[in-house]
């Protein structure tokens, strides 16, 4: 079996509402040489049972591996994910996330034009209907960039020297989870 370009991996647990989303998002990708990798940490609704409905859909790129007990986090399904994975590259979304349908194309592509080891892109939320009218609710969504300084529009280099990669992420100038 040939390795794809990139492993997407969803640690999931209880998203019964959004992991469908979620996937259609992956599936309405301009780029297609991907695999899937959703681990399952003993959900107790019906998030597997969706994902299992997806499989056909991805024509053998979808795969579904699950935790023995659950870990109370997502950096255990995350990590089993990456152990499972063959990309060259890897693509970790939340549950709950879904992605531009160029998204996993200009990723890949800004990391080959760069010979880039990470690349990262900034997020937005998407607000319910429902919302829209609710300052409370309003209120609380603020923008956030991965890049304390301010929202990155351009592709920005970051050198190969480790000393300043490590006073950065110590000083937190970049906010990954993962």
């Amino acid at each position: 079996m040939q390795m794809p370009a990139v492993s997407v991996i969803i640690p999931l647990y209880n998203a019964e509402k959004y992991i469908g989303e979620c996937l259609d998002s992956i599936l309405a990708q301009t780029f297609q040489d991907f695999e899937v990798i959703v681990v399952d940490d003993c959900s107790t609704d019906s998030s597997a049972q969706v994902v299992e409905s997806y499989m056909p859909k991805f024509d053998g790129r979808l795969r579904l591996e699950r935790t023995l007990a659950n870990s109370g986090s997502p950096g255990l399904p995350g990590n089993m994910g990456v152990r499972f994975s063959r990309g060259e590259y890897l693509l970790i979304l939340d549950n709950d996330d879904a992605i531009t349908p160029d998204a996993i194309e200009k990723l890949y592509t800004t990391a080959k034009d760069f010979d880039a080891d990470v690349v990262a892109c900034e997020k937005y939320y998407q607000v319910p209907t429902q919302f829209f009218n609710d300052a409370e609710v309003l209120a609380k969504i603020q923008p956030y960039s991965y890049q304390r300084g301010g929202f990155v529009d351009k592709p920005t280099l970051i050198e190969f020297d480790v000393a300043k990669r490590v006073v950065d992420c110590t000083q937190k100038r970049f906010l990954w989870n993962i």
